[in-house]
């Protein structure tokens, strides 16, 4: 009868068969990866068949089958087949007789991992490739095909399979969660998590054992019971078929229930616990990568169905919604122009991503300039400060006239001039007239005498010469005279009284009062005597 045995492991591909004998427990492998053999009638000693028989299925693969009681000699155990190549997996020793593994060696739950073989480095590699995905999808080694987005929560991210694990939102990006693991510990059983309940099962798989053997579990693979009817050969499990008796009394393995949908975006699979093939939608599956028009749905039916698009709208009304097919996400630009109410003086508006638009803020009026007036202007759009005279004044002459300066504030731009560059003049600033006053001070004048006249201040030639001191003193037998030290002096000169008569005695000058007659000479004041002068030799006679 047809059997499926696994090919000896290539450097191409393989999967992780680490038993040393039949029924050894490893970390499971791939049931997908098989080579069929045409191995013969299978028979042990139990069947009661012949003597041992080698059979050839191709050239690749030397499988024998003990077809009879005795056995072989050819090993004793599953060391003693071993060929050294770590691809080929491990080689089994069954009843004295050489088999290839049945396993693949390198093999991983991921459907879209390149499952590679290192001889050199005897090691199994695991590559994603996101080509094996839907498009817009990436494989990720331990999830399998996940669909990124961008996301704010983790519900985001949910695909609502549980067997995937809880999908996370890190950095508003969905990543994959991590897988259920499922594994009993046997290399012969397909160990997986059933959908929609989250739990694992494991179901024998046969194939993955040698021609002679059957996987039992818990136990692995073990050789062929002999059966004298089916119900010697359930297993009681659902998912790998029912088991039947064969005519040479060795027991044949059931061929597993398949009930495609013909859904393509349903995962088929055995629940053991329900007894029957359930198609769960698996909404990943649908996906066209394009994050802007929804994502695509899986219904159980009808296959997939369009997504609903994003929804744009944030209830904002000044940002511009827009759905961003490179990111994967919904942005909202905020738009201050949606907000702008063409009035300069009130501010400019701004858009405010959740509060809506925010009103400005008007623009500073003061310039800092006390003597300005500070206005906004509309119809400007700018804002204007005039310069305010008055506002610089402050009611005093002297100080000057100040003028507003729109820059630099009140500015002094007229002072009163006090210096009229006189110096002999002292020049000051009356407030109280308003006016400069600059008054004579004679002092400041030093050229002259008393003889000559001091300096004196003019107010507007500053120091002259003064007026020489008046020294007639309308006396005329004095001789005016004046003197630095002494000032004016009136000496009387008797001479310039002199009337040249002897007769008429000596003239004399007062100071005062000018020439004074002189007495005549030769008066004896006696009245009986006749007093004559003789103008002519000066003598006189008293008669």
């Amino acid at each position: 009868m047809k059997r499926l045995l696994l090919a000896a492991c290539l450097a191409l591909a393989g999967c992780g068969d680490d038993s040393a004998g039949s029924g050894t427990p490893d970390s499971g492998g791939g049931a997908d990866a098989r080579i069929e053999r045409d191995m013969g009638p299978v028979n042990d000693a139990n069947n009661g068949g012949g003597g041992d028989t080698t059979t050839s299925p191709d050239a690749a693969t030397d499988v024998r089958t003990d077809t009879g009681g005795g056995g072989g000699d050819e090993c004793e155990s599953d060391f003693d087949c071993a060929d050294g190549v770590f691809c080929n997996g491990v080689e089994r020793c069954f009843r004295g007789l050489c088999f290839p593994s049945p396993t693949i060696q390198c093999a991983d739950e991921s459907a879209c991992t390149l499952d590679q073989c290192d001889e050199l480095n005897q090691r199994c590699d695991f590559v994603p490739d996101d080509s094996m995905c839907a498009p817009g999808q990436v494989c990720k080694s331990k999830g399998g095909c996940f669909t990124p987005a961008g996301c704010a929560l983790d519900a985001d991210c949910d695909d609502t399979l549980l067997c995937n694990g809880a999908e996370r939102c890190l950095g508003g990006q969905c990543e994959p969660g991590e897988p259920v693991a499922c594994g009993d510990g046997l290399n012969c059983t397909n160990d997986t998590c059933v959908e929609g309940t989250g739990q694992c099962q494991s179901v024998a798989d046969h194939n993955r054992c040698l021609a002679t053997e059957l996987c039992v579990l818990a136990i692995g693979c073990s050789p062929r019971p002999p059966c004298m009817t089916n119900d010697d050969c359930d297993d009681g499990l659902f998912c790998n078929g029912t088991e039947t008796c064969g005519a040479d009394a060795v027991c044949i393995p059931g061929t597993p229930p398949m009930a495609p949908d013909n859904v393509a975006c349903t995962i088929d699979q055995c629940n053991e616990t329900l007894n029957l093939v359930v198609n769960t939608p698996d909404h990943a599956r649908c996906s066209d990568g394009l994050f802007c028009n929804g994502a695509e749905r899986c219904h159980p039916v009808n296959g997939c169905g369009p997504g609903a698009p994003p929804v744009l709208a944030d209830g904002v009304s000044c940002t511009v919604d827009t759905c961003n097919e490179s990111l994967k996400l919904v942005e909202h630009a905020p738009n201050d122009a949606a907000c702008d109410d063409n009035l300069f003086c009130n501010g400019l508006e701004v858009c405010h991503p959740i509060d809506d638009c925010s009103p400005g803020e008007p623009p500073i009026l003061n310039d800092g300039v006390g003597c300005t007036v500070d206005t906004c202007s509309e119809v400007m759009d700018m804002v204007v400060h005039v310069g305010n005279d008055s506002l610089c004044n402050d009611g005093l002459f002297c100080n000057g006239e100040e003028e507003c300066d729109p820059i630099n504030d009140c500015q002094t731009v007229s002072v009163p001039i006090v210096d009229d560059g006189i110096p002999c003049t002292a020049d000051a600033c009356d407030e109280n007239a308003d006016t400069v006053v600059h008054v004579p001070n004679h002092s400041l004048c030093g050229g002259g005498d008393v003889c000559t006249g001091a300096e004196q201040c003019d107010a507007n030639l500053g120091c002259v010469m003064g007026q020489p001191a008046d020294t007639d003193d309308g006396i005329a037998c004095t001789i005016d005279a004046c003197d630095a030290s002494g000032g004016v002096t009136h000496t009387p000169d008797d001479s310039l009284c002199d009337d040249g008569l002897f007769c008429n005695g000596v003239e004399t000058c007062s100071a005062t009062t000018g020439c004074t007659a002189g007495t005549p000479p030769g008066n004896d004041n006696n009245p009986c005597t006749n007093d004559v002068c003789n103008e002519m030799n000066d003598t006189t006679a008293n008669l």
